[in-house]
């Protein structure tokens, strides 16, 4: 009887394990909406007249909507491996995350707020 309690604990204690790690590699990668702009000074932007200002910003607009598509899709993408993972778990190591594309996602942020900071701060017309 004590051999199948052993192998009962021990099938136990796999699967807590596992379950666990599982738990930790799903909050490595976050979506678009998860991503907080990275502060920029508008100092970078202070010899520019409002027309370049709201055409930079028009520019930043479509950066930022792609790159949240991207950052958006390789979220799903690690996720999709995560939940196909567990068949051939040793794969876990090998599954990365969006952290690249989420800083690019946030410096891109950072620059719109900048810009918008300035635009106000000038009373500059914007295109809303």
């Amino acid at each position: 009887m004590d051999g199948r309690v052993v192998q009962y604990n021990m099938l136990l204690n796999k699967i807590i394990l596992t379950a666990c790690f599982l738990v930790f590699l799903s909050g490595c990668s976050e979506s678009s909406s998860q991503v907080k702009p990275t502060y920029k000074s508008a100092d970078l932007y202070k010899n520019k007249t409002c027309l370049e200002l709201n055409n930079e910003l028009s520019y930043l607009e479509i950066e930022v909507q792609k790159m949240a598509t991207l950052v958006d899709g390789s979220q799903r993408d690690h996720e999709a491996k995560l939940a196909i993972g567990w068949l051939i778990w040793p794969s876990y190591a090998f599954i990365d995350n969006n952290e690249s594309e989420a800083h690019k996602l946030s410096l891109l942020r950072g620059e719109y707020d900048a810009i918008s900071r300035l635009l106000k701060s000038r009373q500059c017309l914007t295109k809303e």
